[in-house]
C-alpha cells in the first residue's frame, strides 16, 4: 500500500477503502457476498458433500455465470464457512495471493473472527485444497477446482502418534508439507493434525516445495511423488494411444526441446503404473490445456483477466516447440 492506494496483481492501482482496509472487524460487504448469504440455504453444502463422497471435488460458483449458481458441484467460499459443517474455531490459510478485506468479509458474514485448515469446536479438522487465490476475482469470476475433505475427528487420547492415516498416506504427506515451512506459528496446527483421524480420506495429497531433493526425499515431492503413487495404486495399461493432459495457469522455462523436461521426466512420471516399466515407445502423447487469446477476451474479466496467466514472449521465443502441444 502506498499513499492510500493499493496495487493489484494486474498492475493497475485502485483507491483503497478506509472502511474496508482500516477496520477489519466491520468490512464493507460486496453486493454479491450479501446476495450469497441471503439466498444460500444452510445445510446445502453439507448435503452436496455427502452426495460427492468419497472424492468431494467441487468447482467454484461464478458470479456472472447463472448456470453455476445451481450446479450441485459448484461452491462459494462463504459456503465453506457454513455453520452446518461445524462450529468453526479457527482456520489456517496457505495461499499465494490474499485480499484480506474480501477474506474477512466472508468470515464476517458468518460471525467468525479467528482465521486459521478448518478446525471445529468438536476438535475435528476439515482440509480444503483449492486452485484459487484468496482474492475476490478468483472465487467469483474464474472457474476453480476445490477438494473438500469430510470433517476428520480427533483420535482417542491413548492413540499412537502414527495412527489415523489413510490408505493413501494423506496424513503423512500433509504433515510433511506443513513441517517443511519451518514456522513456529504452525506448531499448534502440526499437533492438531497429528491428533486427527484421517483414515476415511480416499485421495492423495501431493505437495511441492522449492528445494533440491536427494535421497529418500527425492520421491516425496512434486511429480516424483505423483510417479511413486501411480506406481503403487494404478494397474491400468498405459501406451502411446493414451493422452496425458496437463492444465496450468502459468508457464515458465521448459528447456530448448520437449524432452528436456516436459516430455522427459514429467511425462514419464505422469505415465507410471504398477508392475511395469515405462519404455520410450509406450509413453502417451502429452498435451497442455492453456487459455487462448479468444478464451481470455471472452471471459468475464475480459483481456484484463490475462494478468493471471503469466507466459512471456521472451520465454516463448526460446521454446517455440511448445505451441504444438497446446490444446
Amino acid at each position: 500500500m502506498r499513499e492510500g492506494r493499493v496495487e493489484n496483481h494486474l498492475g493497475k492501482t485502485t483507491p483503497s477503502s478506509p472502511d474496508r482496509d482500516s477496520n477489519l472487524d466491520l468490512p464493507v460487504l460486496s453486493s454479491w457476498a450479501l446476495h450469497d448469504k441471503r439466498t444460500a440455504e444452510d445445510g446445502k453444502i453439507e448435503v452436496r458433500l455427502s452426495l460427492l463422497s468419497p472424492y468431494h471435488m467441487f468447482l467454484t460458483t461464478i458470479k456472472g455465470a447463472a448456470p453455476t449458481h445451481s450446479e450441485p458441484l459448484s461452491v462459494t467460499f462463504s459456503e465453506l464457512l457454513d455453520p452446518t459443517l461445524g462450529d468453526l474455531l479457527s482456520s489456517l490459510q496457505i495461499n499465494f495471493m490474499v485480499d484480506l478485506g474480501w477474506l474477512m468479509a466472508n468470515y464476517y458474514i458468518h460471525g467468525h473472527r479467528k482465521m486459521s485448515l478448518f478446525r471445529y469446536s468438536d476438535e475435528s479438522i476439515r482440509v480444503i485444497v483449492s486452485t484459487a487465490n484468496l482474492v475476490e476475482s478468483d472465487w467469483e469470476n474464474r472457474t476453480q477446482g476445490l477438494w473438500v475433505s469430510p470433517a476428520c475427528p480427533k483420535l482417542p487420547a491413548d492413540s499412537d502418534t502414527s495412527a489415523g492415516d489413510s490408505p493413501t498416506e494423506f496424513k503423512s504427506d500433509l504433515l510433511r508439507y506443513l513441517t517443511s515451512y519451518k514456522l513456529p506459528q504452525l506448531q499448534e496446527w502440526l499437533t492438531a493434525v497429528r491428533e486427527t483421524d484421517f483414515s476415511t480420506i480416499r485421495v492423495c495429497f501431493i505437495a511441492s516445495v522449492p528445494s533440491t531433493h536427494r535421497g529418500p526425499e527425492f520421491e516425496k515431492w512434486g511429480h516424483r511423488r505423483l510417479a511413486s503413487l501411480l506406481k503403487k495404486h494404478v494397474t491400468a495399461p498405459v501406451d502411446s494411444s493414451w493422452n496425458v493432459l496437463a492444465q496450468c495457469s502459468s508457464i515458465g522455462s521448459l528447456g530448448p526441446e520437449p524432452e528436456a523436461w516436459m516430455c522427459g521426466e514429467l511425462r514419464s512420471s505422469m505415465a507410471q503404473r504398477a508392475g511395469a516399466s515405462i519404455a520410450l515407445q509406450s509413453l502417451p502423447q502429452f498435451k497442455v490445456i492453456y487459455p487462448s487469446f479468444r478464451n481470455v477476451a471472452s471471459s468475464i474479466d475480459g483481456l484484463l483477466g490475462g494478468g493471471c496467466l503469466p507466459y512471456s514472449m521472451k520465454t516463448h521465443t526460446k521454446q517455440a516447440w511448445f505451441t504444438k502441444y497446446l490444446q
